[in-house]
């Protein structure tokens, strides 16, 4: 994850667990309507939320085009981190819209339940017949 502190200016980088409050534990002390950079990934959804429950400002990225702006040919955790803030303090950070949350949660209960079911029906089609 990569932030940038409004009030201060300064930009820090870390690893937070994916897991339900280490993000908000891990944000809790920068100042309110800090923006921070979240890439599009197919689990962003409970991320923006647990960011906007801090009161700060989340930017979701889109990984394709931050990627070519970055101009690296590699895909690692650690350059991403680099390269979004990088464009972050650029003010050329490529990103997408986000739903409000009244629409982000209804849209996502379908999907989830989709997820689950066809990796209900993987897991029984994995079992081996004898």
């Amino acid at each position: 994850m990569s932030q940038r502190d409004i009030q201060t200016q300064v930009a820090r980088q870390c690893r937070i667990e994916h897991a339900p409050g280490a993000i908000r534990a891990a944000l809790r002390g920068c100042g309110a309507g800090t923006a921070v950079a979240v890439e599009a990934t197919g689990n962003w959804y409970w991320i923006v939320t647990e960011i906007e429950q801090v009161g700060l400002r989340p930017l979701l990225v889109h990984p394709r085009k931050a990627k070519l702006m970055m101009g690296l040919i590699n895909k690692t955790d650690k350059l991403d981190v680099h390269g979004l803030n990088r464009l972050q303090r650029n003010g050329t950070l490529p990103t997408v819209w986000i739903p409000p949350a009244t629409l982000r949660d209804p849209r996502s209960v379908p999907w989830r339940r989709g997820a689950t079911c066809r990796g209900s029906g993987l897991r029984r089609t994995a079992i081996p017949s004898d």
